[in-house]
């Protein structure tokens, strides 16, 4: 079960790596999105026409969630998938530039996390870090340090 779980991952990685390869004669600009890019030369299938990330029933799943009695206008819909698809090419075009700065043809899930949690402040469940982070203390206040003198200059009398 875990060969084949690593064999999947491989197999993901390794159309990543084909698709991110930097192609230097690429002075073309393309109508499609970056995410439409990786999707069609990896031969993934669009879940939804148009290459949309965020479809129709989807979306009625999730405005259900947030109340059953809502009703959303086609144009309503547009708007929500336009900026689903904003989103998701924007995350992936800055993750994709992440892994060409640090030298790698492949786009690592590390990459997306970073760009999540520095531009969007999201995390990722189940995707730590492998070092842990540092803890900042707060800088102290003025009025905390004043607080702090009076207590020393207080307990130098005793």
């Amino acid at each position: 079960m875990l060969n084949s779980v690593d064999s999947d991952h491989s197999q993901v990685m390794n159309s990543f790596s084909n698709s991110m390869e930097v192609d230097q004669n690429s002075s073309q600009s393309s109508t499609q999105s970056p995410a439409a890019q990786v999707m069609q030369k990896t031969n993934m299938p669009s879940s939804t026409p148009n290459d949309q990330i965020l479809g129709k029933d989807k979306l009625d799943e999730l405005m259900r969630q947030v109340d059953s009695t809502l009703q959303i206008d086609e144009e309503v819909y547009d708007t929500f998938s336009e900026i689903a698809n904003d989103f998701v090419d924007n995350i992936v075009h800055r993750a994709c530039q992440l892994a060409k700065h640090r030298g790698s043809s492949t786009l690592d899930p590390k990459d997306l996390q970073f760009v999540l949690a520095k531009d969007w402040n999201i995390s990722i469940p189940g995707y730590g870090t492998d070092e842990l982070k540092p803890y900042k203390r707060p800088m102290a206040t003025e009025a905390h340090k004043q607080r702090l003198a009076l207590i020393r200059k207080h307990l130098k009398k005793y």
